[in-house]
């Protein structure tokens, strides 16, 4: 959320959630009709393999597997980070006098990747923690949004500040680059559409059930991100205190300034910890198929 603010402000995340929701449509309708059409755990590179011309075809389809491979190693990579950026960032609100250094949020993602690791060691945990992972996001979202709105106490910034208020901090002359730059954040909201197709070969009816969760993927998405982020924005007392805050994690820092207690925002926070923390997991295990 720091890159989406810092390159336009509120408007950048709320619109770009849009657009993107709207090509990560087309993605999942492609998707989808790929999988139904050729179910395999492989994906991508065997649908290359299937499609391209066959005298390219092993080349197509080994570059196809190898690009899914480090786009899948760098996610988890991203994820890991984020966890190490998220604890630290609730550590430092709990302990004015803390600092945050690198080498913190380093160590903190080195522990994250030792504990996928590890849990990726007993598979039978991931089907429960698939099903917990999707109530735990579902709760936080609905809690969070609830509080933070019912905390605010009808102190709310108007409409042009979350819809029409652009405020580039990028260094770029233009815009539209700001702008751009900016869909990192919504864009990151919807990765890994291609996560479902995986488990081709551990489903019943995978031509029918793999499609479905691909395409609801993106509408929960799109409707969970959507009023998440409209219900934070409007409740932010001071963008520059949340920009200026140097912890990586600026969403805690607007639960803090709504609730004005440190221990309701580190509870909130910690709800979206252990929703990204049940995703771990289940990237490790997008590479070990890639």
């Amino acid at each position: 959320m720091v890159a989406g603010i810092s390159t336009g402000g509120c408007m950048v995340i709320v619109y770009g959630i849009i657009i993107v929701a709207c090509v990560s449509v087309g993605v999942a309708i492609t998707l989808s009709e790929l999988t139904s059409a050729i179910p395999n755990a492989g994906g991508q590179y065997v649908w290359t393999k299937v499609l391209a011309p066959k005298r390219h075809a092993p080349f197509w389809s080994f570059l196809c597997g190898q690009l899914a491979w480090v786009g899948s190693v760098f996610t988890n990579a991203s994820m890991a980070i984020s966890l190490g950026t998220m604890l630290t960032a609730m550590y430092s609100l709990a302990h004015p006098d803390f600092t945050i250094e690198t080498w913190h949020v380093f160590v903190a993602a080195e522990v994250a990747h030792w504990f996928v690791f590890l849990f990726n060691c007993y598979q039978g945990w991931l089907p429960y923690l698939a099903s917990f992972a999707l109530y735990c996001s579902i709760t936080s979202w609905l809690v969070i949004s609830i509080t933070v709105l019912g905390c605010s106490k009808g102190e709310f910034q108007p409409p042009s500040f979350v819809f029409k208020q652009f405020d580039n901090q990028t260094g770029w002359n233009s815009a539209a680059i700001a702008f751009i730059t900016g869909l990192i954040n919504p864009a990151w909201s919807f990765s890994c559409l291609d996560s479902a197709t995986h488990m081709a070969e551990e489903v019943m009816n995978p031509q029918k059930v793999i499609p479905q969760s691909i395409m609801s993927t993106v509408a929960i998405g799109f409707v969970t991100s959507f009023t998440y982020v409209v219900a934070l924005f409007f409740c932010i007392k001071d963008i520059d205190g949340i920009l200026n805050s140097g912890s990586g994690f600026p969403v805690m820092y607007i639960y803090y300034q709504v609730l004005e207690n440190k221990a309701g925002a580190i509870v909130l926070a910690s709800m979206v910890f252990v929703s990204l923390l049940d995703t771990g997991p289940k990237f490790t295990k997008r590479v070990v198929c890639h």
